[in-house]
């Protein structure tokens, strides 16, 4: 069988500037337009740099950065602050909102490793402050984290599909309407050129990178597009339900990376079973009929 290729725009790519430093408006960085004129000379209202700063935030709750001045406080919209859903001994499940990263140093958003090395005191010297594995900024939900060393070695090779301890993990999605009742895919996922985010999804490869999942729908929505629920059988892979569906022709609602519009994908981190345990994370307003 022929190996197909997710192929996809994003969309809503920010606003370019040309070699004279001027948008695509003919403003310069200094919110001038060619002219010399302040914009709000004009419209009797703010700036443009005096609309971005305006308001703006320089300090925030744990996990938070503060803000640079002339830029937009979060290019995704953020909500809340993470939740602590389960405490053993060894690990935690955190509630991820959604438009907050994973680990530190992926922008000026704020992030679960920093919150989590403030809340959590044994999370403070641990590496990504615990973290066993990762959800994309726009994806909410279950988040595993560890609280000690050995136990963060150990789940992390679980997620590979290693060692004695069994993970599960159950997603809910939005996807384009019209997807099959129940079904499962098994492709290869591959990284693309040095720098993109994407991946590249192939019938065929090796095992190392494969992914298999099993979805069902729950309810149908021709304007909201389908919800799905979603089992990863095996070892995650980057994008794996993200452009795993879209390799099917149904991508996730709001995922302009593969197809899907704007706004962010919809993709909830629904359920973590670890050794038998489960811990649910609520759904979010985007999954509930």
């Amino acid at each position: 069988m022929k190996a197909r290729r997710v192929i996809a725009t994003p969309c809503g790519a920010p606003w370019g500037e040309n070699r004279r430093g001027e948008n695509r408006r003919g403003e310069n960085r200094r919110g001038e337009n060619r002219g010399g004129e302040d914009r709000r000379e004009k419209s009797g209202g703010p700036s443009i740099v005096e609309a971005r700063t305006a308001g703006v935030r320089t300090a925030g709750p744990p996990g938070r950065r503060a803000e640079p001045p002339g830029r937009a406080r979060y290019a995704l919209p953020v909500s809340d602050e993470p939740v602590i859903l389960h405490r053993g001994h060894r690990w935690l499940v955190v509630n991820k909102p959604a438009g907050w990263h994973s680990v530190a140093g992926r922008g000026d958003e704020p992030d679960v490793e920093g919150w989590l090395r403030q809340a959590v005191p044994d999370c403070a010297a641990l590496h990504e402050g615990g973290l066993v594995h990762r959800l994309d900024q726009t994806t909410s939900g279950c988040l595993l984290a560890a609280t000690r060393e050995a136990e963060r070695v150990s789940l992390r090779a679980a997620m590979s599909g290693r060692g004695g301890i069994v993970v599960g993990k159950r997603y809910l999605a939005r996807v384009g309407a019209g997807v099959r009742s129940s079904g499962q895919f098994d492709l290869y996922f591959t990284r693309r050129h040095r720098g993109s985010r994407k991946v590249t999804v192939r019938g065929v490869g090796e095992d190392a990178e494969r992914g298999q999942c099993a979805w069902r729908v729950l309810s149908r929505d021709a304007s909201r597009g389908d919800l799905i629920e979603v089992d990863l059988l095996g070892p995650g892979r980057r994008h794996i339900i993200r452009a795993g569906m879209a390799f099917l022709g149904h991508p996730l609602v709001g995922d302009a990376m593969y197809g899907g519009g704007v706004g962010g994908a919809r993709l909830h981190s629904a359920s973590l079973t670890v050794d038998g345990q489960t811990v649910a994370a609520p759904a979010p307003e985007w999954a509930r009929d």
